[in-house]
């Protein structure tokens, strides 16, 4: 039966794959994708396999909406303007997962700090709010990939997102998942178009970016919360992508 979104709200797929039915598109949803629904817009979910469907529901209330489809500038215009366009698929990357994964970091704490959560939330919509229109083409993937094997991706986030600080190998989270490392590499690339390495070496960066705005830690500790054991490696990685070494980046933060 058709449902309605009351509210502006990002859904952010945790496991599961299903259908989501919407005006003028079918959306293949599942971990590694987020549905950015207007309010009002109406679906039609189809589940397609027997593993339950999580989701993350971010959902912001109507003045908020109606402030941000006037202040936000850029791409995400035609998307608030066009009423041909209730809802978008967005394929999310390793920096806004990392967002998501301290989110839920933060609520399912001791002592959730309503403060933080807040900062966490605005820079994961501001991340939706920059990708919202550029979401059109989505490549299919074969459906015995995903019956047997999204679950051994989200396995393989799952342990990353737990464990970007360690020395982590492939032999690891393969080991973690239950598939050999060779296959394992080939049907994560195939799913998220990262590398096992890429993933959480981007994990990692958005990690130490994050501090580096965030906190007054020194650099040095910086690195060595982000999970990078040389310094010279830090920067270079740093600086490959985010455009400047780290201490240049906190001075012109």
């Amino acid at each position: 039966m058709p449902e309605f979104s009351t509210s502006f709200n990002i859904s952010f797929i945790r496991k599961g794959n299903f259908t989501y039915k919407v005006f003028r598109g079918n959306f293949d949803s599942y971990n590694g994708y987020a549905i950015v629904d207007k309010p009002g817009s109406e679906h039609i979910v189809e589940h397609m396999h027997h593993i339950p469907d999580e989701c993350t529901i971010f959902d912001f209330s109507g003045y908020f909406y109606e402030t941000i489809k006037h202040v936000q500038p850029g791409q995400s215009e035609s998307f608030f303007e066009n009423t041909d366009i209730q809802s978008v698929l967005v394929k999310t990357n390793p920096d806004v997962e990392y967002l998501h994964f301290l989110v839920l970091q933060q609520i399912r704490g001791k002592y959730p700090v309503k403060i933080a959560i807040d900062i966490l939330v605005m820079e994961l919509l501001e991340w939706f709010l920059d990708r919202i229109t550029d979401q059109t083409d989505h490549k299919a993937l074969n459906t015995n990939l995903k019956k047997h094997h999204l679950q051994t991706i989200e396995q393989a986030k799952n342990y990353i997102s737990h464990n970007y600080i360690e020395d982590i190998s492939l032999t690891d989270i393969a080991g973690y998942c239950h598939v050999s490392p060779f296959h394992f590499s080939r049907i994560f690339k195939k799913v998220t178009d990262y590398s096992p390495y890429q993933f959480l070496l981007d994990t990692r960066l958005k990690n130490a970016e994050f501090l580096i705005r965030n906190s007054n830690l020194q650099l040095k500790e910086i690195s060595y919360q982000s999970g990078f054991n040389c310094k010279e490696h830090f920067n270079e990685a740093f600086r490959k992508k985010f455009g400047c070494p780290p201490s240049v980046y906190r001075k012109n933060f």
